[in-house]
Protein backbone atom coordinates (compact mmCIF):
# COMPACT_ATOMS: atom_id res chain seq x y z
CA UNK A 1 0.00 0.00 0.00
CA UNK A 2 1.43 3.43 -1.18
CA UNK A 3 1.84 6.07 1.46
CA UNK A 4 0.79 9.67 1.02
CA UNK A 5 3.52 12.48 1.87
CA UNK A 6 3.59 15.95 1.31
CA UNK A 7 5.66 16.80 -1.42
CA UNK A 8 7.62 19.98 0.03
CA UNK A 9 8.07 18.60 3.70
CA UNK A 10 7.82 14.74 2.89
CA UNK A 11 5.03 14.85 6.25
CA UNK A 12 3.29 11.47 5.79
CA UNK A 13 -0.59 11.30 5.61
CA UNK A 14 -0.87 9.25 9.20
CA UNK A 15 1.17 12.03 11.03
CA UNK A 16 -1.90 14.82 9.97
CA UNK A 17 -4.51 12.21 10.37
CA UNK A 18 -3.45 11.88 14.66
CA UNK A 19 -3.58 15.92 14.83
CA UNK A 20 -7.04 16.02 12.88
CA UNK A 21 -5.78 17.96 9.67
CA UNK A 22 -5.95 16.99 6.47
CA UNK A 23 -3.94 16.40 2.91
CA UNK A 24 -4.85 18.67 -0.37
CA UNK A 25 -4.46 17.53 -3.59
CA UNK A 26 -3.04 20.18 -6.30
CA UNK A 27 -6.04 21.92 -7.87
CA UNK A 28 -4.68 21.63 -11.42
CA UNK A 29 -2.96 18.59 -11.73
CA UNK A 30 -4.74 16.34 -8.35
CA UNK A 31 -1.53 14.12 -8.51
CA UNK A 32 0.77 16.02 -5.86
CA UNK A 33 -0.64 16.54 -2.16
CA UNK A 34 0.38 18.91 0.16
CA UNK A 35 0.49 19.17 3.74
CA UNK A 36 -0.53 23.07 3.88
CA UNK A 37 -1.43 26.40 1.79
CA UNK A 38 2.43 27.88 2.93
CA UNK A 39 4.17 24.20 1.55
CA UNK A 40 2.48 24.47 -1.43
CA UNK A 41 3.27 27.58 -2.09
CA UNK A 42 6.95 27.04 -1.86
CA UNK A 43 7.26 24.16 -4.15
CA UNK A 44 5.31 25.83 -6.48
CA UNK A 45 8.34 26.67 -8.85
CA UNK A 46 9.93 22.79 -8.87
CA UNK A 47 6.32 21.29 -9.83
CA UNK A 48 5.14 24.09 -12.57
CA UNK A 49 6.81 21.97 -15.33
CA UNK A 50 5.30 18.41 -14.32
CA UNK A 51 2.12 19.64 -13.36
CA UNK A 52 1.53 21.98 -16.76
CA UNK A 53 2.10 18.92 -18.99
CA UNK A 54 -0.27 16.49 -16.42
CA UNK A 55 -2.73 18.67 -17.19
CA UNK A 56 -2.19 19.15 -20.78
CA UNK A 57 -2.54 15.17 -21.07
CA UNK A 58 -5.80 15.35 -18.38
CA UNK A 59 -7.22 18.09 -20.96
CA UNK A 60 -6.62 15.93 -23.91
CA UNK A 61 -8.15 12.81 -22.91
CA UNK A 62 -11.19 14.82 -21.71
CA UNK A 63 -11.81 16.37 -25.10
CA UNK A 64 -11.39 13.08 -26.93
CA UNK A 65 -14.28 11.69 -25.02
CA UNK A 66 -16.34 14.65 -24.92
CA UNK A 67 -18.74 16.10 -27.69
CA UNK A 68 -16.07 17.17 -30.05
CA UNK A 69 -14.22 14.19 -31.82
CA UNK A 70 -11.37 14.56 -34.03
CA UNK A 71 -11.09 13.53 -37.10
CA UNK A 72 -8.67 10.94 -37.80
CA UNK A 73 -6.08 11.93 -40.87
CA UNK A 74 -7.36 10.16 -44.35
CA UNK A 75 -10.97 10.48 -43.16
CA UNK A 76 -13.68 12.22 -44.20
CA UNK A 77 -16.21 13.95 -41.32
CA UNK A 78 -19.78 12.91 -42.48
CA UNK A 79 -22.52 15.10 -40.94
CA UNK A 80 -26.22 13.63 -40.75
CA UNK A 81 -28.75 15.53 -40.93
CA UNK A 82 -32.67 14.48 -40.01
CA UNK A 83 -34.85 15.00 -43.05
CA UNK A 84 -38.19 16.95 -42.64
CA UNK A 85 -39.71 18.74 -45.63
CA UNK A 86 -42.33 21.22 -43.79
CA UNK A 87 -40.52 21.16 -40.22
CA UNK A 88 -39.26 25.13 -39.94
CA UNK A 89 -37.86 24.31 -36.56
CA UNK A 90 -35.32 21.32 -38.10
CA UNK A 91 -34.56 23.38 -41.17
CA UNK A 92 -33.21 26.15 -39.05
CA UNK A 93 -31.49 23.55 -36.91
CA UNK A 94 -29.78 22.24 -39.85
CA UNK A 95 -28.42 25.48 -41.71
CA UNK A 96 -26.95 25.99 -37.98
CA UNK A 97 -25.36 22.57 -37.62
CA UNK A 98 -24.29 22.93 -41.52
CA UNK A 99 -22.49 26.54 -40.91
CA UNK A 100 -20.64 24.78 -37.67
CA UNK A 101 -19.39 21.84 -39.19
CA UNK A 102 -18.32 24.75 -42.40
CA UNK A 103 -16.14 26.75 -39.84
CA UNK A 104 -14.56 23.55 -37.90
CA UNK A 105 -13.24 22.62 -41.37
CA UNK A 106 -11.81 26.57 -41.84
CA UNK A 107 -10.24 26.93 -38.62
CA UNK A 108 -8.68 23.60 -39.60
CA UNK A 109 -7.17 25.35 -42.10
CA UNK A 110 -8.10 23.24 -44.72
CA UNK A 111 -8.42 25.32 -47.22
CA UNK A 112 -11.44 25.82 -49.31
CA UNK A 113 -14.22 24.39 -48.01
CA UNK A 114 -15.65 21.23 -50.84
CA UNK A 115 -19.05 19.99 -49.24
CA UNK A 116 -20.46 17.12 -50.93
CA UNK A 117 -24.12 17.04 -50.55
CA UNK A 118 -26.25 13.56 -50.52
CA UNK A 119 -30.02 13.46 -50.12
CA UNK A 120 -32.14 10.14 -49.31
CA UNK A 121 -35.08 10.44 -51.71
CA UNK A 122 -36.33 12.23 -54.98
CA UNK A 123 -35.32 15.76 -54.60
CA UNK A 124 -32.90 18.58 -52.68
CA UNK A 125 -33.39 19.20 -48.84
CA UNK A 126 -35.06 22.88 -48.24
CA UNK A 127 -32.58 23.04 -46.19
CA UNK A 128 -29.84 23.32 -48.64
CA UNK A 129 -32.00 25.02 -51.01
CA UNK A 130 -31.92 27.99 -47.90
CA UNK A 131 -28.42 28.21 -47.60
CA UNK A 132 -27.66 27.86 -51.27
CA UNK A 133 -30.22 31.26 -51.42
CA UNK A 134 -28.29 33.13 -48.82
CA UNK A 135 -24.78 32.44 -49.79
CA UNK A 136 -25.43 32.97 -53.55
CA UNK A 137 -27.20 37.05 -52.06
CA UNK A 138 -24.13 37.26 -50.43
CA UNK A 139 -22.23 36.80 -52.78
CA UNK A 140 -24.50 39.56 -55.33
CA UNK A 141 -24.07 42.07 -52.30
CA UNK A 142 -20.33 41.53 -51.65
CA UNK A 143 -18.58 40.21 -54.70
CA UNK A 144 -14.96 41.14 -53.28
CA UNK A 145 -15.54 39.94 -49.83
CA UNK A 146 -16.93 36.60 -50.69
CA UNK A 147 -15.03 34.80 -52.97
CA UNK A 148 -13.82 31.36 -50.78
CA UNK A 149 -18.24 31.60 -50.38
CA UNK A 150 -18.23 31.52 -54.07
CA UNK A 151 -15.81 28.47 -54.68
CA UNK A 152 -17.62 26.69 -51.97
CA UNK A 153 -21.03 27.66 -53.62
CA UNK A 154 -19.71 26.78 -57.22
CA UNK A 155 -18.59 23.01 -55.51
CA UNK A 156 -21.27 22.30 -54.06
CA UNK A 157 -23.57 22.80 -57.50
CA UNK A 158 -21.47 20.28 -59.07
CA UNK A 159 -20.99 17.81 -56.14
CA UNK A 160 -24.57 16.91 -55.04
CA UNK A 161 -25.79 13.69 -55.21
CA UNK A 162 -29.88 12.84 -54.90
CA UNK A 163 -30.79 9.06 -54.71
CA UNK A 164 -33.75 8.87 -57.51
CA UNK A 165 -33.92 12.54 -58.78
CA UNK A 166 -37.41 13.83 -59.73
CA UNK A 167 -36.53 16.13 -61.96
CA UNK A 168 -40.20 17.99 -61.62
CA UNK A 169 -38.88 19.24 -58.29
CA UNK A 170 -35.97 20.94 -59.57
CA UNK A 171 -37.68 24.54 -60.84
CA UNK A 172 -36.37 26.57 -57.88
CA UNK A 173 -34.64 29.81 -58.49
CA UNK A 174 -31.46 28.86 -56.92
CA UNK A 175 -31.44 24.98 -58.12
CA UNK A 176 -30.92 26.07 -61.74
CA UNK A 177 -27.23 25.42 -61.90
CA UNK A 178 -27.12 22.52 -60.10
CA UNK A 179 -26.08 19.44 -61.69
CA UNK A 180 -26.37 16.42 -59.57
CA UNK A 181 -23.50 12.88 -59.81
CA UNK A 182 -24.96 9.83 -60.66
CA UNK A 183 -26.11 7.56 -57.67
CA UNK A 184 -26.97 4.23 -59.70
CA UNK A 185 -30.33 3.62 -57.62
CA UNK A 186 -31.82 0.04 -57.74
CA UNK A 187 -35.35 0.48 -59.22
CA UNK A 188 -37.25 -2.15 -58.01
CA UNK A 189 -36.30 -1.04 -54.36
CA UNK A 190 -36.86 2.37 -54.96
CA UNK A 191 -39.93 2.29 -56.92
CA UNK A 192 -41.57 -0.09 -53.99
CA UNK A 193 -40.62 2.52 -50.90
CA UNK A 194 -42.15 4.73 -53.44
CA UNK A 195 -45.51 2.09 -53.81
CA UNK A 196 -45.91 1.50 -50.15
CA UNK A 197 -45.12 4.95 -49.18
CA UNK A 198 -48.30 6.33 -51.00
CA UNK A 199 -50.52 3.25 -50.58
CA UNK A 200 -50.05 2.33 -46.79
CA UNK A 201 -50.62 6.03 -45.78
CA UNK A 202 -54.10 5.84 -47.83
CA UNK A 203 -55.61 2.46 -46.23
CA UNK A 204 -55.00 4.12 -43.07
CA UNK A 205 -58.11 6.34 -43.91
CA UNK A 206 -61.79 5.32 -43.81
CA UNK A 207 -62.81 7.85 -46.22
CA UNK A 208 -61.60 10.50 -48.50
CA UNK A 209 -62.76 13.60 -46.32
CA UNK A 210 -60.37 12.63 -43.30
CA UNK A 211 -57.41 11.78 -45.93
CA UNK A 212 -57.66 15.29 -47.46
CA UNK A 213 -57.83 17.00 -44.14
CA UNK A 214 -54.51 15.27 -43.13
CA UNK A 215 -53.30 16.08 -46.18
CA UNK A 216 -53.90 19.81 -45.74
CA UNK A 217 -52.62 19.81 -42.37
CA UNK A 218 -49.20 18.83 -43.79
CA UNK A 219 -49.39 21.52 -46.45
CA UNK A 220 -50.31 19.76 -49.36
CA UNK A 221 -53.77 21.33 -50.98
CA UNK A 222 -54.25 19.22 -54.14
CA UNK A 223 -54.19 15.51 -52.15
CA UNK A 224 -55.43 13.94 -55.42
CA UNK A 225 -52.55 15.33 -57.67
CA UNK A 226 -49.81 14.32 -54.46
CA UNK A 227 -51.28 10.82 -54.91
CA UNK A 228 -51.36 9.83 -58.77
CA UNK A 229 -47.94 12.01 -58.91
CA UNK A 230 -46.72 9.11 -56.91
CA UNK A 231 -47.77 6.72 -58.84
CA UNK A 232 -46.47 8.95 -62.05
CA UNK A 233 -42.62 9.04 -60.86
CA UNK A 234 -42.37 5.35 -60.38
CA UNK A 235 -43.45 4.89 -64.00
CA UNK A 236 -41.22 7.05 -65.30
CA UNK A 237 -38.59 5.47 -63.23
CA UNK A 238 -39.85 2.01 -64.51
CA UNK A 239 -39.64 2.72 -68.52
CA UNK A 240 -35.52 4.70 -67.38
CA UNK A 241 -35.12 0.96 -66.22
CA UNK A 242 -36.99 -1.14 -69.29
CA UNK A 243 -34.93 0.90 -70.91
CA UNK A 244 -31.48 0.25 -70.30
CA UNK A 245 -32.24 -3.56 -70.18
CA UNK A 246 -30.06 -5.74 -71.98
CA UNK A 247 -30.00 -9.58 -74.00
CA UNK A 248 -32.15 -10.93 -76.48
CA UNK A 249 -35.96 -12.69 -76.58
CA UNK A 250 -35.81 -15.47 -73.87
CA UNK A 251 -33.43 -14.19 -71.81
CA UNK A 252 -33.78 -12.61 -68.00
CA UNK A 253 -33.90 -9.32 -69.46
CA UNK A 254 -36.38 -10.42 -71.47
CA UNK A 255 -38.92 -11.64 -68.72
CA UNK A 256 -38.05 -8.79 -66.50
CA UNK A 257 -38.79 -6.05 -69.65
CA UNK A 258 -42.25 -8.27 -69.32
CA UNK A 259 -43.17 -8.03 -65.72
CA UNK A 260 -41.76 -4.12 -65.95
CA UNK A 261 -45.20 -3.92 -68.29
CA UNK A 262 -47.43 -5.50 -65.77
CA UNK A 263 -46.15 -3.03 -63.28
CA UNK A 264 -46.82 -0.07 -65.25
CA UNK A 265 -49.74 -1.54 -67.05
CA UNK A 266 -51.60 -1.57 -62.96
CA UNK A 267 -49.89 1.52 -61.98
CA UNK A 268 -52.03 3.13 -64.98
CA UNK A 269 -54.93 1.63 -63.38
CA UNK A 270 -54.20 3.36 -60.29
CA UNK A 271 -53.14 6.53 -61.50
CA UNK A 272 -57.00 6.87 -63.57
CA UNK A 273 -58.45 5.84 -60.53
CA UNK A 274 -57.10 8.23 -58.31
CA UNK A 275 -58.55 8.21 -54.64
CA UNK A 276 -61.87 7.72 -56.07
CA UNK A 277 -60.77 4.60 -56.93
CA UNK A 278 -60.11 3.14 -53.05
CA UNK A 279 -62.63 5.11 -51.30
CA UNK A 280 -65.88 3.40 -53.97
CA UNK A 281 -64.48 0.39 -54.78
CA UNK A 282 -61.97 -0.80 -52.10
CA UNK A 283 -62.26 -4.41 -52.91
CA UNK A 284 -60.96 -3.81 -56.93
CA UNK A 285 -58.25 -1.52 -55.45
CA UNK A 286 -56.94 -4.58 -53.28
CA UNK A 287 -56.72 -6.75 -55.94
CA UNK A 288 -54.66 -4.22 -58.14
CA UNK A 289 -51.82 -4.49 -55.39
CA UNK A 290 -51.84 -7.73 -54.98
CA UNK A 291 -51.55 -8.35 -59.06
CA UNK A 292 -48.82 -5.15 -58.71
CA UNK A 293 -47.09 -6.93 -55.39
CA UNK A 294 -46.90 -10.29 -57.57
CA UNK A 295 -45.19 -8.51 -60.41
CA UNK A 296 -42.74 -6.70 -58.20
CA UNK A 297 -42.17 -10.23 -56.85
CA UNK A 298 -41.37 -11.88 -59.87
CA UNK A 299 -38.89 -9.13 -60.81
CA UNK A 300 -36.54 -10.13 -57.57
CA UNK A 301 -36.88 -13.61 -58.22
CA UNK A 302 -35.81 -13.18 -61.92
CA UNK A 303 -32.69 -11.05 -60.37
CA UNK A 304 -31.90 -13.37 -57.88
CA UNK A 305 -29.34 -10.86 -56.29
CA UNK A 306 -27.91 -12.30 -52.45
CA UNK A 307 -30.11 -8.89 -51.14
CA UNK A 308 -33.06 -9.67 -52.64
CA UNK A 309 -33.67 -12.76 -50.72
CA UNK A 310 -35.05 -11.34 -47.54
CA UNK A 311 -37.02 -8.49 -49.82
CA UNK A 312 -38.46 -11.19 -51.70
CA UNK A 313 -40.05 -13.52 -48.47
CA UNK A 314 -41.14 -9.76 -46.25
CA UNK A 315 -43.29 -9.06 -50.01
CA UNK A 316 -44.73 -12.38 -50.28
CA UNK A 317 -46.06 -11.69 -46.57
CA UNK A 318 -47.45 -8.13 -47.92
CA UNK A 319 -49.11 -9.84 -50.20
CA UNK A 320 -50.37 -13.07 -47.99
CA UNK A 321 -52.26 -10.39 -45.79
CA UNK A 322 -53.89 -8.40 -48.30
CA UNK A 323 -55.21 -11.88 -50.14
CA UNK A 324 -56.83 -12.66 -46.28
CA UNK A 325 -58.14 -9.13 -46.39
CA UNK A 326 -55.88 -8.41 -43.01
CA UNK A 327 -54.59 -4.80 -43.45
CA UNK A 328 -53.46 -4.60 -40.18
CA UNK A 329 -51.08 -7.25 -40.61
CA UNK A 330 -50.17 -5.47 -44.28
CA UNK A 331 -49.41 -1.85 -42.72
CA UNK A 332 -47.36 -3.95 -39.82
CA UNK A 333 -45.08 -4.55 -42.32
CA UNK A 334 -44.13 -1.20 -43.12
CA UNK A 335 -46.30 1.50 -41.41
CA UNK A 336 -43.84 3.24 -39.09
CA UNK A 337 -45.24 3.37 -35.62
CA UNK A 338 -41.72 4.44 -33.53
CA UNK A 339 -38.27 5.02 -34.43
CA UNK A 340 -37.29 1.72 -34.67
CA UNK A 341 -38.18 0.50 -38.87
CA UNK A 342 -40.94 -2.70 -39.28
CA UNK A 343 -39.29 -5.39 -41.56
CA UNK A 344 -40.38 -4.66 -44.87
CA UNK A 345 -38.67 -1.03 -44.48
CA UNK A 346 -35.64 -2.29 -42.77
CA UNK A 347 -34.91 -4.61 -45.35
CA UNK A 348 -35.60 -1.92 -47.83
CA UNK A 349 -33.66 0.59 -46.30
CA UNK A 350 -30.60 -1.19 -45.99
CA UNK A 351 -30.13 -1.84 -49.78
CA UNK A 352 -30.94 1.84 -50.33
CA UNK A 353 -28.20 2.85 -47.89
CA UNK A 354 -25.79 0.74 -49.30
CA UNK A 355 -26.30 2.19 -52.65
CA UNK A 356 -25.75 6.31 -50.98
CA UNK A 357 -22.72 5.05 -49.44
CA UNK A 358 -21.11 3.52 -52.10
CA UNK A 359 -21.82 6.75 -54.54
CA UNK A 360 -20.22 8.60 -51.59
CA UNK A 361 -17.38 6.60 -51.84
CA UNK A 362 -17.05 6.79 -55.90
CA UNK A 363 -17.45 10.70 -55.78
CA UNK A 364 -14.74 10.37 -52.89
CA UNK A 365 -12.20 8.06 -55.48
CA UNK A 366 -12.42 10.77 -57.99
CA UNK A 367 -9.82 13.99 -58.09
CA UNK A 368 -10.71 17.25 -55.83
CA UNK A 369 -12.52 15.16 -53.52
CA UNK A 370 -14.66 16.96 -50.76
CA UNK A 371 -13.56 17.56 -47.12
CA UNK A 372 -17.39 17.65 -46.03
CA UNK A 373 -20.02 15.36 -46.49
CA UNK A 374 -23.38 16.36 -45.52
CA UNK A 375 -26.17 13.06 -45.79
CA UNK A 376 -29.63 14.29 -45.66
CA UNK A 377 -32.07 11.96 -44.89
CA UNK A 378 -34.77 10.27 -42.85
CA UNK A 379 -34.64 9.07 -38.74
CA UNK A 380 -35.25 5.80 -39.88
CA UNK A 381 -32.00 5.54 -41.71
CA UNK A 382 -30.26 7.26 -38.75
CA UNK A 383 -29.19 3.89 -36.72
CA UNK A 384 -28.25 2.13 -39.85
CA UNK A 385 -26.39 4.45 -41.63
CA UNK A 386 -23.92 5.34 -38.61
CA UNK A 387 -23.17 1.71 -38.85
CA UNK A 388 -21.99 1.68 -41.95
CA UNK A 389 -19.94 4.87 -41.69
CA UNK A 390 -18.22 3.32 -38.66
CA UNK A 391 -17.66 0.22 -40.81
CA UNK A 392 -15.82 2.38 -43.34
CA UNK A 393 -12.52 3.49 -43.55
CA UNK A 394 -12.57 6.96 -45.26
CA UNK A 395 -15.44 8.58 -43.18
CA UNK A 396 -15.85 9.71 -39.86
CA UNK A 397 -19.31 10.72 -38.28
CA UNK A 398 -19.13 13.82 -36.59
CA UNK A 399 -21.26 14.04 -33.18
CA UNK A 400 -23.25 16.91 -34.24
CA UNK A 401 -25.59 14.50 -36.14
CA UNK A 402 -26.73 13.02 -32.67
CA UNK A 403 -28.80 16.76 -31.98
CA UNK A 404 -30.45 16.85 -35.88
CA UNK A 405 -31.92 13.88 -34.87
CA UNK A 406 -32.52 14.59 -30.80
CA UNK A 407 -34.07 18.20 -32.01
CA UNK A 408 -36.36 15.65 -34.82
CA UNK A 409 -37.32 13.60 -32.48
CA UNK A 410 -38.94 16.59 -29.84
CA UNK A 411 -40.18 18.54 -32.72
CA UNK A 412 -42.30 15.04 -33.75
CA UNK A 413 -43.02 14.39 -30.09
CA UNK A 414 -44.55 18.23 -29.68
CA UNK A 415 -41.71 19.13 -27.61
CA UNK A 416 -41.71 20.86 -23.98
CA UNK A 417 -42.96 23.84 -25.14
CA UNK A 418 -46.50 24.77 -25.40
CA UNK A 419 -47.97 27.92 -27.72
CA UNK A 420 -50.13 31.13 -25.71
CA UNK A 421 -53.33 29.40 -27.35
CA UNK A 422 -52.62 25.83 -25.67
CA UNK A 423 -52.06 27.66 -22.46
CA UNK A 424 -55.08 29.49 -22.89
CA UNK A 425 -57.19 26.67 -23.66
CA UNK A 426 -56.09 24.68 -20.30
CA UNK A 427 -56.52 27.51 -18.43
CA UNK A 428 -60.59 27.89 -19.91
CA UNK A 429 -60.94 24.07 -18.75
CA UNK A 430 -59.61 24.16 -15.51
CA UNK A 431 -61.80 26.88 -14.92
CA UNK A 432 -64.73 25.41 -16.08
CA UNK A 433 -63.64 22.24 -14.13
CA UNK A 434 -63.72 24.42 -10.51
CA UNK A 435 -66.92 26.23 -11.27
CA UNK A 436 -68.97 22.37 -11.70
CA UNK A 437 -67.33 21.43 -8.82
CA UNK A 438 -68.18 24.29 -6.90
CA UNK A 439 -71.74 23.51 -8.12
CA UNK A 440 -72.09 19.83 -7.18
CA UNK A 441 -70.73 20.93 -3.78
CA UNK A 442 -73.95 23.81 -3.61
Amino acid sequence: MSTISCAKCNKLKTELSGKGQKMSKCSRCKEVYYCSKVCQRGDWEKHKQSCVSCSKKKSATSSSRGKRATVSSGSIPVLLLAEQHHNVMCMRSNSLLMQTAIQSIRNQGQGAVRILVVNEGNSINPCVEVMMMQMKQSIQAMPDKTRQVKKMVDYMEKNIIVEELDKKKMDGDYLKNITTLPSNPDYIVNSLSALFANVTNLLRFPNEISYRKMMANHGISDAENYYTAGFSFIIDKLNEAKQNLGGGVGSSSALIAKSIDKCITLLSHLTTGGLKLKFTNQQNYIQILIALFESFNEILLIENKPSYTELAQQLSETIAALKENNIHRFQELYTLQSMTAPPLMRVMNSIRDMNLLQAINRRISRPDPPNLVVVILGGIHFENFIALINQDRNLTLLPESIQSFESMKKTMKGGKRKTKRRRRRKRKKTKKRRRKRTRRRR
